[in-house]
């Protein structure tokens, strides 16, 4: 009797454990049970979110999608907690923002870095919990495995081979796109596909393409998939995201359209440019409604156009009202050959910005109030809204303070979200940045050290070109 007691112990212990809250196909989590989940499953994805935040909205649904997409896997699981709530949880997991996912293999944690559309998930989770490649038999297979998605790719080669080696692994290293494999002659006739050649079957542009994987190396293979899986016209969102700013093409030609998506006659000669400089830039196309995207750019209505360089966010707008092909190559080449200039974004002077212990720096008064003033600066480029900034302002006012006697050093601060300065080493990618300006600058130096004033006061003493004694320029004023 004691042994069946146990036994039902254990079995009341496992029921328990396997009886997690769910929001459909998805396990809610939060404090001890979290843990337990990560125990009982191979494999778990957990996406800390918090309720107010836009993206973690935005992902919900295909994070759902995708839970149901993948319920009959019974190794692999999906769970959300809710980071407000179980805050020491998300705290102890070091989550900074949201949302966080983290991808679980027995119990050893990576952070995932996959697609956040439901048929991008999916297929990153397949990949990383199952075979890289899916053995096709059929057209019918090809459609399946192709899902969603806008492009899949299939392969021909002998079972063993070099080049059948290779598409394996290119498989196994790409995140988006599902990779069929068949070792069949008659299958791959079926296709019009030769021996060891690699097959991409897509939803636009030339809708096929092949590489013979026999001649090529990993290097190009790689890149001739993305760019056979590239469209020429990319419409930004959630799912072409990754495909943009992965694409490893920085200069950016986008378009702002009053539709959802280009009209017919818009993609034509969209396209008729995005054809002439495939490989030197890529076309995309944003939705007015995307209106803080437009206002990024300093738009305020459609249609627009602008050049944008992701490499220091240097931003060339479109001079013209109207729109061909003639005149948006024109409009490219003039950028290409150094006759553009950069849009400035800036908030105007004010006589009294210099005027502070901390100074007011504007894009417009920059060059005359920093680069030729003489001085050096170590500069804070801020946003209003972030909170890590908001906590670093009163050491900032104490360190204007402690310098306002000495003449030839500059605290100033820069707000990024109004003003975009065009000067070499000035990337601001996020808030805050400090960027230390020499005497003269040729280019400004990022501050990586500590937050603290103590450490602000040693890397400038570090750095100046002249000496000074910061607390008899502090005791001035007593």
């Amino acid at each position: 009797m004691k042994f069946l007691a146990g036994v039902v112990l254990v079995l009341a212990a496992l029921a328990c454990a396997s009886a997690y809250e769910t929001d459909g196909d998805v396990l809610v989590l939060g404090g001890s049970d979290y843990e337990a989940a990560v125990k009982e499953h191979e494999f778990l994805l957990a996406e800390f979110y918090a309720p107010w935040c836009g993206h973690c909205k935005h992902l919900a649904p295909e994070y759902s999608k995708a839970a149901t997409l993948l319920k009959d896997q019974a190794n692999l699981k999906l769970a959300k907690i809710d980071a407000t709530v179980h805050s020491e949880l998300a705290s102890s997991l070091k989550v900074s923002g949201y949302p966080t996912l983290f991808f679980y293999v027995n119990g050893v944690k990576r952070e995932y870095d996959g697609p956040r559309d439901a048929a991008g998930i999916v297929n990153w989770l397949k990949k990383k919990t199952g075979p890289a490649t899916t053995t096709i038999t059929s057209e019918a297979d090809l459609t399946k495995l192709k899902g969603s998605n806008d492009g899949v790719a299939l392969f021909y080669g002998a079972e063993g081979s070099d080049a059948t080696k290779l598409y394996t692994s290119l498989a196994q290293n790409s995140d988006e796109t599902s990779f069929g494999l068949t070792h069949d002659a008659a299958v791959a006739a079926k296709f019009n596909l030769p021996l060891n050649h690699l097959l991409i079957v897509k939803d636009f542009g030339t809708k096929r393409d092949t590489l013979d994987l026999s001649t090529a190396t990993a290097e190009t293979a790689e890149e001739f998939i993305l760019a056979s899986l590239t469209p020429l016209v990319i419409p930004f969102n959630e799912k072409n995201s990754r495909k943009i700013f992965g694409s490893g093409v920085k200069r950016h030609l986008i378009v702002f359209t009053d539709g959802d998506t280009a009209s017919a006659s818009e993609l034509a000669w969209m396209e008729d440019v995005a054809s002439t400089y495939k490989g030197e830039f890529l076309f995309v196309t944003i939705p007015c409604s995307r209106s803080n995207i437009l206002q990024f750019f300093d738009y305020s209505k459609c249609p627009a156009a602008v050049i944008f360089v992701m490499e220091g966010e240097k931003k060339y707008k479109y001079d013209k009202e109207s729109y061909s092909a003639d005149e948006v190559k024109d409009f490219v080449q003039r950028f290409l050959d150094g006759k553009l200039k950069t849009a400035i974004k800036s908030e105007e002077p004010h006589p009294d910005d210099m005027a502070h212990p901390v100074k007011v720096i504007k894009a417009l008064s920059f060059q005359e109030q920093v680069i030729d003033s003489g001085k050096e600066a170590l500069i804070e480029f801020y946003a209003p809204w972030c909170g890590h900034c908001k906590a670093l302002t009163p050491k900032w006012e104490e360190l204007g303070n402690k310098f306002k006697n000495v003449n030839d050093v500059i605290i100033g601060k820069v707000d990024g979200t109004l003003n975009t300065i065009d000067f070499p080493g000035v990337d601001v990618k996020g808030f805050p940045t400090i960027l230390w300006f020499p005497k003269n600058a040729k280019a400004a130096v990022k501050y990586e050290g500590g937050r603290d004033v103590t450490e602000f006061v040693n890397f400038i003493k570090s750095h100046t070109s002249f000496s000074f004694d910061i607390d008899a320029a502090t005791k001035e004023d007593l």
